[in-house]
C-alpha cells in the first residue's frame, strides 16, 4: 500500500486507481462497444449474506435522485430526464430499484430513466462460486459502463464499488465525485 515516492503528493486513491485503470484496460476486441453514456450509474449489491446490516434500496435511490437533481438543474434544460445505469446482484434487487425510482418519477420534477445491466447470465452468489465465461465478459462490460457515467452512486464497503469509483476518477469520466451510501471516502477526482 505504498504510493512511489514521486506520486506520493496525489495520494493513495490516486495510485490505485491508476494501477486498476492499466489492469482494467481491455484489449481491443474486447472493448464493449459504443453505447450511451448514462448521467449516474449505480451498483447495488444486496447478496452479501455475510452483512449484518445490508444498506436498504431506499438509501441507494435517494441518493440517485439528488444526483439526478444536480445533473438536471446542471443541464438547464426544462424536463430533463436524468439516465441512469443500473447494476444488481439479483433480479428481486433489480425490481425493487425500478419500483423505487417509479414512484420518485410520479412526484419528482427531475424524472429518471433506469437502464438495468442486460446481463447474459444473472449473477446471484457471486462471492461464492466460479464465473462461467459468460459472466467474466458480462462483470468487465458492466464495471465499464458503471465507470462511464457523469456520476457514480455505490457502497464503497464493497471493494467493487471502490473499484469502479477508481476507474471513473482516472480516466476523468466522471463530472462529479462518486457518492457512497455506507461511509465517507476520500476521492481525487471532480
Amino acid at each position: 500500500k505504498t504510493v512511489p515516492r514521486r506520486f506520493a503528493a496525489r495520494g493513495l486513491f490516486w495510485w490505485r486507481a491508476q494501477l486498476s485503470s492499466f489492469i482494467f484496460q481491455p484489449l481491443p476486441p474486447r472493448r464493449p462497444g459504443p453505447g450511451p453514456r448514462f448521467g449516474v450509474s449505480m451498483h447495488v449489491r444486496h447478496d452479501n449474506s455475510a452483512e449484518a446490516d445490508p444498506i436498504p434500496t431506499d438509501v441507494y435511490v435517494a441518493q440517485a435522485t439528488v444526483a439526478a437533481r444536480m445533473l438536471a438543474e446542471a443541464s438547464g434544460e426544462d424536463g430533463y430526464v436524468v439516465s441512469l445505469f443500473l447494476a444488481t446482484d439479483t433480479p428481486a434487487t433489480e425490481a425493487s430499484v425500478v419500483e423505487a425510482i417509479a414512484r420518485h418519477n410520479a412526484t419528482s420534477a427531475f424524472p429518471i430513466a433506469v437502464f438495468p445491466e442486460e446481463a447474459g447470465e444473472r449473477r446471484v452468489g457471486t462471492h461464492s462460486r466460479r464465473h462461467s465465461h459468460q459472466e467474466a465478459e458480462d462483470i468487465f462490460r458492466a464495471l465499464g459502463r458503471l465507470a462511464d457515467a457523469d456520476m457514480f452512486v455505490g457502497k464503497f464497503s464493497s471493494g467493487v464499488s471502490r473499484l469502479i469509483a477508481e476507474l471513473g476518477c482516472v480516466s476523468a469520466r466522471f463530472r462529479h465525485a462518486p457518492v457512497s451510501v455506507d461511509r465517507k471516502w476520500g476521492v481525487t477526482c471532480p
